[in-house]
């Protein structure tokens, strides 16, 4: 039975703290690194999850890759989480012995050395691809992200910004590796380094800038191909269409106003590029986490997946869009099929017309100029002749 205090109430615990974004992010790999902590032996597996911790909060919510495997929101975690679990499970299988210069087995420094290379293990397999953030480019407002300098959480907790722009770099393929060292020392602790011992971290500096695919890597980079996050990456096509539906209901993408970025036609959707088609991209990653860095990137993965229309071999197209009471004007977007993307529920038809401009020289960031031959695409109700 409980007592109650003299004012007749129970005294009420206070409310925890909301949990921060990398908490809930962290909270939902938390398995794999239970995982990892079941199969380390010894001091490892106490060190592991805060090591797990400060790696979640410098790479945050980076993809593993532009295209291939692991390229949604939190790819890179994943990915390593999944390498550093495969790559101690392999170990818990190896005796690691060592000898002494008679050749007879050390047994004292195999038993303490025994939990320091299986942690060796774990964390080679861990910051294998921890180089990768030098493979993007991120702005948030004004301001590019230094990685040698700060994790990407305490970047946008600095700036105050929930969101930033991704791009990668051209001529990033496999410079990564040489890159691990620079951040290493800002995630590995003292306790980590002084528990491997001078001896065993030196070898794990000298693995990690020589790594090669390794089993667990191809483990996992065979994982994130076949059965990609359920929780974060959705079909890009399938994310790119909700995007287009849900931004035109909320009013954040205007369509058919004058001046507007998204026009209904009779079987297709011209979307406006650039900044209307990058208000998408922004959308698909942080509400449906997918990635894409680029526009031609994504307008060509749509366009092999048959939702826009071409013309002339381009993908992006220049348009005359003209309605009552407002001069016509010229835009650059991709006309996108109205079956996938509306479905039966299509918006009102836009009232003006939208002509196509056939322009060999168009560039799809290009505003204004005039197009050489034009064709009538039927979006309207009228179509220019």
């Amino acid at each position: 039975m409980k007592l109650f205090s003299l004012f007749g109430r129970e005294k009420l615990s206070p409310a925890p703290p909301p949990a921060s974004p990398l908490d809930e992010a962290f909270e939902r790999h938390v398995k794999l690194v239970r995982e990892i902590e079941d199969i380390l032996p010894g001091k490892g597996a106490d060190l592991f999850r805060p090591l797990a911790l400060r790696f979640a909060a410098f790479v945050y919510d980076l993809p593993a890759s532009q295209d291939h495997h692991h390229a949604e929101r939190f790819g890179l975690l994943r990915h390593s989480l999944e390498t550093a679990c495969e790559a101690a499970r392999i170990a818990a299988g190896r005796l690691n012995l060592e000898y002494l210069d008679s050749g007879v087995i050390d047994s004292v420094k195999t038993e303490r050395n025994r939990p320091r290379l299986h942690y060796l293990e774990a964390l080679v397999g861990f910051f294998h691809d921890v180089g990768k953030v030098f493979d993007v480019d991120v702005k948030a407002g004004d301001e590019l992200w230094n990685p040698g300098q700060e994790g990407l959480y305490g970047f946008l907790e600095r700036l105050k910004a929930t969101d930033y722009q991704l791009g990668w770099v051209a001529d990033r393929f496999h410079r990564h590796i040489h890159r691990t060292v620079i951040v290493l020392r800002g995630i590995v602790s003292d306790e980590d380094a002084t528990f491997l011992g001078r001896e065993i971290f030196l070898k794990a500096l000298a693995r990690l800038i020589t790594f090669e695919a390794s089993p667990a890597d191809v483990t996992s980079v065979k994982t994130g191909l076949a059965s990609p996050d359920p929780e974060a990456p959705r079909l890009k096509e399938q994310a790119f269409l909700e995007s287009v539906r849900e931004l035109v209901q909320v009013g954040l993408l205007k369509c058919n106003r004058p001046r507007g970025n998204v026009y209904v036609g009779r079987e297709y959707t011209f979307l406006v590029a650039p900044q209307p088609l990058q208000v998408v991209i922004e959308h698909m990653r942080t509400v449906k986490s997918v990635y894409t860095s680029r526009q031609d990137d994504l307008v060509d993965y749509l366009h092999a997946r048959g939702l826009l229309r071409e013309k002339d071999g381009r993908n992006f197209l220049k348009a005359e869009v003209a309605s009552s009471g407002m001069p016509p004007i010229v835009l650059g977007g991709v006309l996108i099929d109205n079956v996938p993307l509306w479905g039966n529920a299509v918006p009102a038809l836009f009232s003006g017309t939208l002509s196509i401009l056939l322009d060999p020289d168009f560039k799809f960031n290009e505003v204004g100029g005039q197009g050489k031959e034009q064709e009538g695409t039927g979006i309207g109700t009228e179509e220019k002749k």
